[in-house]
Formats: structure tokens, sequence, C-alpha cells
């Protein structure tokens, strides 16, 4: 089974529970809470490349990961700013279904960290 770096982005969303509530999103927190991961578990993140230069890590990739996301209607971003994110209705059903046999036990619980913490990060923001 194949997996892409697009794979992880939408479990973590999916933990995240975008779908049920919407969450303002904060670029710094995000890429900090993935860049801190990336280097926890090289092996997880292996396609992943942060730019450590800026105020904040940033990667190219996970904001082309973000913007498909976006693009393909699967993570809406809300009015008025458009600052809040929400997944599309149906997509954490997909996710469950398409994406997560892609990864393993150890491999899935990581992710469902990375989520929790970012929804309780992005929540109190």
């Amino acid at each position: 089974m194949s997996r892409f770096p697009d794979d992880i982005i939408s479990v973590i969303f999916s933990e995240m529970k975008l779908e049920e509530k919407a969450l303002r999103f904060n670029q710094e927190l995000f890429y900090s809470v993935i860049y801190r991961y990336f280097k926890m578990y090289p092996s997880l993140f292996a396609d992943f490349y942060f730019i450590e230069s800026g105020t904040y890590p940033y990667s190219d990739l996970l904001e082309r990961i973000i913007t498909r996301h976006k693009i393909s209607r699967l993570l809406k971003t809300e009015n008025p700013d458009f600052e809040f994110i929400r997944l599309k209705k149906g997509t954490t059903e997909l996710i469950e279904k398409e994406l997560k046999p892609n990864f393993d036990k150890n491999e899935l619980e990581i992710l469902k960290s990375i989520g929790k913490e970012l929804r309780e990060k992005l929540s109190s923001a």
C-alpha cells in the first residue's frame, strides 16, 4: 500500500475532529507542532522538509498540502475572514476507510496525538 505526505496531514486533520467543529487556523502553531513531530519521528515525516530561518519552521510541502485540501474542498475555510477551517462532511469516514489502513498502529497513535494536540492548542488560541 502506498501513501503520500497528503495522507499524513489528512489523518491529522481527521484526528483534529475538524468535521465536528471548525477551528481558527494558526499557521505558526500548526507548522511548529508538525515540525516538532517531524524531528521526533523522521521516518514518518521523511518527505517533509522545513526551513528554520524564519520566525517559525516553514515547509513548502506542508503549505502545498493545505492548499490542495482547500482547492479540493475537503478542507473548508469559513467566513468572515476565512480564518476558520473545517473538514467537509463525510471526509472523516473516507479517511478512516481509505487512508488509515496504510499506516501501522504506532503511526496512527502518533498522528492521533498530533491531531489531539493541535485541536487543543487551536481551540484555546
